[in-house]
């Protein structure tokens, strides 16, 4: 993990870089929102070529990624990302299956979150993986 802290716009709040990847725009926006309400920059992808070429040029503390997305799906993004990078990620998803979960995890997942899903859930979620990894972004 790299080690940098950024200032939120508030004050002395540390932010995380979150990389939130799904086709899905409206998801993506409402997502976008509310970690953006955290204090946090975000970046996003619509599929999963986007996801892994944006962690090629940027470093991010947390990713937030589908599954059923187009080009690579998300398990084959986060192989890729695994390639070179430790970066947290939350597999966010509708499949539900043992075997999905069991296949995230085995890839080095931090969480798997099934469709729908609470926003409020979601924020809470990353902010407890952010303060495991880096307590300066919690």
């Amino acid at each position: 993990m790299h080690e940098r802290k950024r200032e939120c716009n508030q004050g002395s709040e540390s932010m995380a870089a979150v990389l939130i990847c799904d086709n899905e725009a409206r998801l993506r926006a409402v997502l976008k929102l509310y970690a953006q309400l955290e204090g946090h920059e975000v970046t996003e992808a619509e599929n999963g070529l986007e996801a892994v070429e944006a962690c090629k040029v940027n470093s991010f503390d947390i990713i937030i990624i589908d599954v059923a997305i187009p080009g690579y799906d998300g398990f084959s993004a986060v192989e890729e990302i695994r390639k070179t990078s430790n970066v947290p990620i939350i597999i966010l998803t509708v499949r539900d299956t043992e075997y999905d979960k069991k296949r995230g995890f085995e890839l080095g997942i931090a969480d798997y979150i099934v469709k729908p899903f609470s926003s409020k859930e979601i924020m809470l979620r990353i902010s407890t993986i952010l303060k495991r990894t880096d307590s300066s972004l919690a």
